[in-house]
């Protein structure tokens, strides 16, 4: 785009005392320029000399707010005319494809590491057998015995 043929007068306002946004190529990296905006005018603000006043002036915030969407509005209108405007809704980096097979594949570990958990309240498959509960693995036999009959042990050295 060539500001100076599509706009003319622009490049004199914006190097008077307009501002300025760059915005990145790379989709998950970008920043809406209005916000963008709004943050470098916040900075501005709670400088010394800023305009600070404008948040303590309830008509001047009123208008600022009410005139919000329609600020918005010209921005993506801007962004459309120099074909910057991105039309993908996936913003978010977890919801790409390959995002969310990596998730499934996640949550596939995690449900099978569960349904091959020894159950600790199923009794029924080995009475004689001690199992530790976070690993599901059967006790060696000298320990098992060591640990069932502790009480009697201990009752018997008293």
């Amino acid at each position: 785009m060539n500001l100076d043929t599509s706009h003319q007068g622009a490049r004199e306002l914006l190097e008077r005392n307009g501002f300025s946004v760059s915005r990145s190529p790379v989709p998950k990296s970008r920043n809406p320029v209005d916000i963008t905006i709004e943050h470098r005018i916040n900075r501005h603000a709670k400088c010394h000399g800023g305009i600070i006043g404008f948040s303590r002036n309830y008509s001047a915030y009123y208008r600022w707010s009410t005139t919000r969407p329609c600020r918005a509005q010209y921005v993506e209108a801007a962004l459309q005319m120099t074909d910057m405007a991105s039309e993908d809704c996936s913003v978010h980096k977890e919801l790409e494809p390959s995002q969310l097979q990596d998730s499934k594949t996640f949550v596939t570990k995690v449900v099978d590491a569960l349904c091959n958990f020894t159950n600790p309240f199923d009794v029924e498959n080995a009475l004689d057998e001690l199992y530790c509960l976070s690993s599901g693995v059967p006790a060696i036999p000298e320990a098992a015995v060591n640990l069932l009959e502790a009480v009697y042990i201990g009752r018997a050295a008293m």
